[in-house]
Order: structure tokens, then sequence, then C-alpha cells
């Protein structure tokens, strides 16, 4: 089956299992009053259910950019969240269970704090993302009322307690920062959250001395390798560190502490940017939004890079060994070297982007 119906089933999945503990009377009143909402859940699947007056606290800023659009409350997800950016508590908190427990875990505790006392605290997700753990979590310190099996996964509907249990307050502190070396700090739900990724250090040992000039990373996560150029590459007059996850970069500009260093929380993938401004890109991309891998969606990074390059500019990218991304790169710029492969991965210098209409570059990739 093809990634992308993979992706769609599982996310109609998860609007059934809304769908069906709406019709279990989970959401109660839920036109009326005001939702919150955290964790995997696509904004676009909560307008089609129709609830009113949403509040949506996440950390992607493709997420955020599309409540925004539907017209509902955001609130940029840090690592650490600060509890005191929400100026009211809810009647309902509606919890979807990400891939990474500890996350999960610590979005529990900002729900039970956000809560009315009394309030609904609804937890979806599917077996695969690890809801039956978040259950029983949640099991521990709470008794659900309902919880009900649909779509290859679950949905618990609980009761927020008048006073929330102490051990809340470890809860949140699940997502804290870790300190992962001397020098750097991580948070889980980030991509290599508990150590440097072997791939994009090879990459930094690759590049030492070879960067000047203006410098973009795409998909800069908490900051590894824009730390590493501006400590290798003296040359480095500055570097934009594009990054969707606010809280990585938030990281990001903990990790990093140069001038040299700007911090854009962005969507690659979306939005635009400025043509030809940049000598250099260093790139890992990311190649999955859920857990089967996307390949298009590291070529998509590929496409800004060549987009935003100088005529000379070069593209410094590591990726997994087995990710196709040699004919876009081929067809993309004028000199293609791969400086070195391992049994995990591959590190490519693509130099000289080609020059051609972004039309033609739809047809040709």
């Amino acid at each position: 089956m093809h990634n992308g119906k993979r992706i769609e089933l599982t996310i109609m999945d998860q609007v059934n299992r809304l769908v069906y503990a709406g019709k279990n009377s989970f959401f109660l009143n839920a036109a009326c009053e005001n939702i919150a909402i955290l964790g995997n859940i696509n904004p676009l699947y909560i307008d089609r259910l129709q609830y009113n007056h949403v509040t949506v606290i996440n950390p992607l800023k493709s997420v955020i950019d599309t409540a925004t659009n539907l017209g509902f409350t955001v609130i940029p997800q840090a690592a650490k969240f600060n509890l005191d950016e929400v100026v009211e508590k809810f009647p309902i908190v509606l919890v979807s269970v990400t891939r990474n427990r500890m996350e999960t875990t610590s979005n529990l505790g900002i729900a039970l704090s956000l809560l009315k006392p009394f309030g609904k605290l609804i937890l979806e997700g599917s077996k695969k993302n690890g809801i039956e753990p978040a259950l029983k979590t949640l099991s521990d310190i709470i008794q659900a009322e309902t919880i009900l099996s649909k779509s290859h996964g679950k949905v618990g509907l609980f009761i927020a307690p008048n006073i929330i249990p102490s051990i809340v307050t470890n809860w949140l502190d699940k997502a804290s920062e870790l300190q992962i070396t001397k020098d750097y700090i991580s948070a889980p739900g980030f991509f290599s959250a508990k150590q440097i990724d072997p791939a994009s250090k090879e990459l930094a040992i690759t590049f030492q001395g070879k960067l000047y000039g203006k410098i973009a990373d795409l998909g800069a996560g908490w900051g590894y390798l824009s730390a590493e150029a501006i400590k290798s590459c003296p040359k480095i007059t500055s570097i934009s560190l594009f990054e969707n996850h606010y809280g990585a970069l938030s990281v990001a500009e903990k990790n990093i502490e140069s001038p040299k260093a700007q911090f854009l929380w962005t969507d690659v993938t979306k939005e635009l940017f400025e043509r030809r401004l940049y000598d250099f890109v260093i790139l890992n991309p990311p190649f999955h939004s859920s857990r089967r891998p996307e390949p298009n969606l590291g070529i998509t990074f590929i496409k800004k890079a060549v987009e935003i390059l100088l005529p000379k500019g070069k593209l410094w990218l590591v990726a997994n060994r087995n990710l196709p991304y040699e004919d876009v790169l081929k067809k993309s710029f004028s000199t293609v070297e791969q400086i070195k492969v391992s049994n995990y991965f591959k590190i490519i210098c693509a130099s000289h982007p080609i020059k051609f209409s972004q039309k033609k570059f739809n047809r040709q990739s």
C-alpha cells in the first residue's frame, strides 16, 4: 500500500474513534464549550467534526498554521510547557498519544493541569502509537469512566478530580530538557532526543572547515549541525536554523549562543523562502511523519535547498543509505558527489544548483 494511502487511513481511524466517542456522549455540549487539544491530531479533521471554540496546543508550525487558518485559538508548545500561558481552565481536554511515551505522559500532565474540576479528559490513539500504556498510566491515578475500542485503537473518558494528584507534577517534568552531552541538551519527542545522531555526527566531521558565508540548516532540530558548523568553520558569517518543532527550536537557542545564528520557526514543506540567498545548505532530512518511511518528505527538503542556494552554492546532505534521493539530486545539481557511505547512511555533496522554473522542476521530479 502506498505511504500516502496508509497515512490517510491512519487519520481516518482517528476520526472514526472521535466520531464514535461523540456518539457515546464523550463530547456532550462540546459545541458550546471550549475544548483544548494536545498531541497527534490534525486540526483539519477536528474541523470536520464541527467542534466549536477549539484551542490547539502543539509544537509543530505546520499544525499551528492549519489551526490558525481554521480560526482556532493556538498556543505554541515549548519543550517545557508554561502553564501560565493559558489564562482559562477548560471543561474538556482531548489528548491524542504521540509516538513518544514520555511526551504523551507530559501531555496528560498538561491536560489535567488545564482542566476545570470534574472536567473531561478524553484520551485517544492507535495501538501502534501506544494508547494502551497511556491509558494504564492515567488509570493508575484516575478511574476511567469509559474505554471504547475502535479502528485499531482505543478512546477513553476520564473525569478530572477536584484535587490533582501530586504525581502529575512529575508527569509535567517528563518533557523537561535532557543533558545528553556536556555541550548539548535535548528533550523527549525530538529527533535524536537521547543522543547525538551518528549520521549527523559524521556529516559534521565531514564538513569541518569547508563552510563559509551564509548557511541554511533545514530541519535543524535541536541545533547539533549548526552548532558544530559554527565551531569548525570560522568563515561562516550567518547561519539560519529552520525548524518545524517549536520545542526543538527553543532548545537549539540554548545549545547555540553565537550571534551568527538566527532561529526560524518554519514549516519547510509549505512556506516560501527568499530564493538564491545561501552559500551552503546543511541537511539531514526527515523521512517520516508517521512510523513508515516517506522519501518524498526528504525530496521536498532537497527541492527547497535548490531554491535557496546561490548559483555556486553547495548542499551537504546525510541520509539513510536506502533512501532514493540520487535522481532528484542529479536533476537538480550540476555536480553530485558521494563523499562517504557506510552500512547505514551516505554523505553527499551536491553543487551548482540547476536553474529552472518551479513548474519544470515539479514535472522533472
